[in-house]
């Protein structure tokens, strides 16, 4: 599903696998259950990637991302995000920007990337790098 509307709009996806790309800022997706890959835009959106194995691409701007329960890979992108893994070993990835970074429950990964971020392991034997920057 490609969504290019320049108007603000809700995205929701299936129980099913779905494969989501947004072209224009400003939308909301919400996968839903299923292993999603999600690819959000240049500028803020908000991603819920729902239950699943989902990979989310948050792509440039200050976007909220959350991956959902599941084994998850997230990476933020350029811009200020906000991510959280929620429940599940997730592999979270900052990239540049200042981040907050929370993984929840679950063995996960973070790496925070360029930037002043913020990362929050949460419950779990997490691993985490703060990359460049003045991070805590």
């Amino acid at each position: 599903m490609v969504v290019s509307a320049h108007s603000k709009h809700v995205v929701k996806g299936t129980s099913h696998r779905d494969v989501i790309v947004i072209q224009n800022p400003g939308h909301v997706i919400l996968a839903r259950a299923g292993n999603d890959i999600i690819c959000g835009s240049a500028g803020r959106d908000v991603i819920e990637g729902g239950a699943g194995k989902d990979r989310v691409f948050a792509g440039a701007g200050a976007d909220t991302v959350s991956g959902g329960p599941g084994d998850d890979s997230v990476s933020g992108g350029t811009g200020n995000d906000t991510i959280s893994g929620d429940a599940g070993n997730d592999t979270i990835s900052g990239d540049a920007g200042n981040d907050t970074i929370s993984g929840d429950a679950g063995s996960d990964t973070i790496d925070g990337g360029d930037g002043a971020d913020h990362l929050n392991g949460g419950d779990g034997n997490d691993v985490e790098n703060g990359g460049a920057g003045s991070d805590t």
